[in-house]
């Protein structure tokens, strides 16, 4: 079972982010939302040890802002 630990930064980014792109925050949400059900999405960042790094790309199609171009989202599962 995985918990999700969302930190103070991650929230002052997400809060700057609703600000910028406020049209696009269901599918924001809906992408957060998403990852806590299947924490293993996303591409896989090498390089790390003993913690597996996964980045999804968040699409902002409220501003023709496809999911290569979109937001990025990192997710560090730690396996130790």
């Amino acid at each position: 079972m995985f918990s999700v630990k969302r930190f103070p930064a991650f929230e002052r980014s997400l809060r700057d982010v609703l600000r910028k792109y406020g049209k696009s925050s269901e599918s924001i949400n809906k992408v957060i939302e998403n990852i806590v059900k299947n924490p293993k999405i996303g591409n896989v960042c090498s390089g790390y040890d003993n913690l597996e790094i996964r980045k999804e790309r968040i699409p902002l199609k409220e501003y023709n802002i496809g999911q290569s171009k979109g937001g990025g989202k990192i997710n560090i599962l730690d396996y130790r």
